[in-house]
């Protein structure tokens, strides 16, 4: 354990001022982990092209990890929940999900006009269906993916006025 300067060593500093993980209904945020393990998968910019140029439907939960952490974290778990239903089925293509830390990918989110978080993109080929702000449960996220790419009814929870023109 080296000397860091000014007579103080790092881990005598860190044990008087810890860091904590943020804390979601008791169980800590991992987001290294949730890397790992995790149905949506983190992209950064160079990867964009290969995900949202395709056919198949893509959903983008766009997200900060340090701001308002746990309603992203709790976004990003129901995302999981509705993305694994679909991939439960085996009777259509399920939707392809990813995830952009909006500090990381700057460019990248103000090329999609994400100036806050959460919010999550639903998208066909290159074109934004349907912006949704408001965290939603894992029910209605199942409800607007189905509605937005395998025809079925509009639920409630999505706003008429929001969508995109030609959809």
């Amino acid at each position: 354990d080296a000397d860091v300067g000014w007579g103080v060593r790092a881990s005598e500093y860190f044990d008087k001022h810890s860091i904590k993980n943020v804390t979601v209904d008791g169980v800590e945020i991992d987001w290294e982990g949730e890397v790992d393990r995790g149905w949506v998968k983190e992209i950064n910019c160079l990867e964009w092209e290969s995900f949202a140029f395709h056919p198949s439907p893509l959903i983008v939960l766009v997200f900060e990890r340090y701001n308002r952490a746990a309603d992203n974290w709790r976004f990003l778990q129901e995302l999981e929940k509705a993305t694994k239903v679909y991939w439960d089925t085996k009777d259509r293509l399920p939707p392809r999900t990813v995830k952009i830390d909006l500090n990381i990918e700057r460019d990248l989110a103000y090329a999609l006009q994400a100036k806050e978080c959460p919010q999550l993109l639903f998208l066909r080929g290159n074109k934004i269906l349907y912006r949704e702000k408001e965290i939603r449960t894992a029910d209605e996220l199942v409800q607007m993916i189905a509605y937005f790419y395998y025809n079925a009814k509009r639920p409630s929870c999505v706003n008429p006025e929001a969508l995109a023109p030609s959809f």
